[in-house]
C-alpha cells in the first residue's frame, strides 16, 4: 500500500504489459479516502489526481514481433510524455527497466523463482536478499 508521503511528492507514472488485471489492482492501490460530506457515512475513494498509467501491448505472430501498442491507460497522454522525459528513461512508453530488474531477482535472489530447489523459510532472509539486490542494482550505464 502506498504511503501518503508519495502522493504529495509528484505525479507518477506506472508503465504495465498489456495484462489486463494491472490497471484495476494499480488504481485500487493508489487511492485514498475523502470525506465529502460532514456527519457519518462512509468516506469516498478517490485515485490520487496526479496518477498516470501507460500500457505497452505485444503482438506477436508465430513468435514474431508483428505490432507495439503504446497508450494511456489512465491519466493524460501530454502529462505522460512530460514525465517520460523527465524520468530519463526513453521518449515512448515502455517497461524495459521493471523487466530487467525482474529478470535480475530472477536470477539472483533463486527463493523468489517459482520452481526452486530451495525457498526461504524465513522472511529475513528473502529481505536480507532483497536488500543487497536493490544496493548493488543500476539501471542504465549513465547511472555508474
Amino acid at each position: 500500500m502506498p504511503s501518503k508521503c508519495c502522493k504529495i511528492l509528484s505525479t507518477l507514472l506506472i508503465c504495465i504489459d498489456g495484462f489486463a488485471a494491472y490497471p484495476k489492482s494499480i488504481l485500487r492501490a493508489f487511492r485514498e479516502k475523502v470525506k465529502r460530506t460532514p456527519g457519518r457515512g462512509r468516506c469516498c475513494l478517490e485515485v490520487w489526481p496526479d496518477l498516470h498509467i501507460g500500457t505497452v501491448i505485444k503482438c506477436t505472430v508465430k513468435r514474431h514481433l508483428e505490432e507495439v501498442i503504446r497508450q494511456v491507460t489512465h491519466g493524460t497522454e501530454e502529462m505522460v510524455q512530460k514525465l517520460l522525459l523527465l524520468s530519463r528513461g526513453g521518449s515512448v512508453i515502455n517497461t524495459l527497466y521493471i523487466e530487467r530488474l525482474n529478470g535480475t531477482i530472477r536470477e539472483r535472489l533463486a527463493s523468489l523463482t517459482c520452481k526452486c530447489r530451495h525457498a526461504a523459510s524465513k522472511m529475513e532472509t528473502v529481505h536480507a536478499g532483497m536488500y543487497l539486490i536493490g544496493s548493488t542494482y543500476q539501471t542504465s550505464p549513465e547511472d555508474t
